[in-house]
C-alpha cells in the first residue's frame, strides 16, 4: 500500500485490533492521522473477534476543514480518509477503489469548500450506491458560513440525494448516529 492506500481503524477499532494481537503502524500524512495499516496481512478493519468491520469513506470538503477530526471519534466503525498532502493519479485511483469498497460513502460539505467535485461525487454515488450514500451539509465551519443562497442550493442537493435513495443530514452527530446504527 502506498501513500494513498491503507485500511483504517477508528479509535475503538484500534484497541480491538491490538487486543486481537495485530501489530499496527501509523501512516501520517500531514496533520490528521490518515490510516493505521494492519501488518499481519488481514485485508480489512479488525474487530475484537477478528471479523471484518464496516468502513466509511470520508469524502467532501478539504481545505483545512476539521470536520473529519470531529466525526472520527463519533464513529464506531473503520474509515478511509482520502486527504493527502500531494494529490497524485495513484491517490485518485485509490480513492475510487475505496468508494467502491467502503460500506458507506459519507460526503460532508462545509463553507471551506472551494471546488464542486465533492457535490458531483455525492450525486454520482447516490445514483450508483444509494443505500450506501450519506450527505451532510454543515452551515458553519470555523469562522466561515454559507450564504443563504448557498445553503438553499445545498438543501436542494440534499433533497436530490434523498430522492435517489441516499440519506442527508445537517449535523455530523446525526450522520454518525445513522452510520453507527447500521452496525446493528
Amino acid at each position: 500500500m502506498g501513500e494513498c492506500g491503507g485500511e483504517v481503524v477508528a479509535a475503538d477499532g484500534l484497541r480491538a485490533a491490538e487486543q486481537a494481537g495485530c501489530r499496527l503502524t501509523p501512516e501520517i500524512t500531514g496533520k490528521p492521522v490518515r490510516a493505521f495499516r494492519l501488518i499481519d496481512g488481514f485485508g480489512g478493519t479488525m474487530t475484537k473477534k477478528g471479523s471484518r468491520k464496516m468502513k466509511v469513506f470520508l469524502g467532501g470538503t478539504c481545505n483545512e476543514s476539521d470536520w473529519r477530526n470531529r466525526i472520527i471519534p463519533m464513529l464506531e466503525v473503520g474509515f478511509f480518509n482520502p486527504v493527502v498532502d500531494d494529490w497524485t493519479p495513484d491517490c485518485m485511483a485509490e480513492e475510487l477503489r475505496q468508494r467502491e469498497e467502503c460500506d458507506v460513502c459519507l460526503y460532508v460539505i462545509t463553507p471551506k469548500m472551494t471546488g464542486v467535485y465533492s457535490v458531483a461525487e455525492v450525486i454520482d454515488d447516490s445514483n450508483k450506491r444509494p443505500a450506501r450514500t450519506v450527505f451532510v451539509r454543515l452551515r458553519d465551519d470555523g469562522d466561515e458560513k454559507f450564504t443563504d443562497g448557498q445553503w438553499k442550493s445545498l438543501g436542494a442537493v440534499a433533497q436530490m440525494v434523498e430522492r435517489n435513495g441516499g440519506t442527508a443530514f445537517d449535523s455530523l452527530k446525526s450522520a454518525a448516529l445513522h452510520i453507527n446504527a447500521q452496525l446493528a
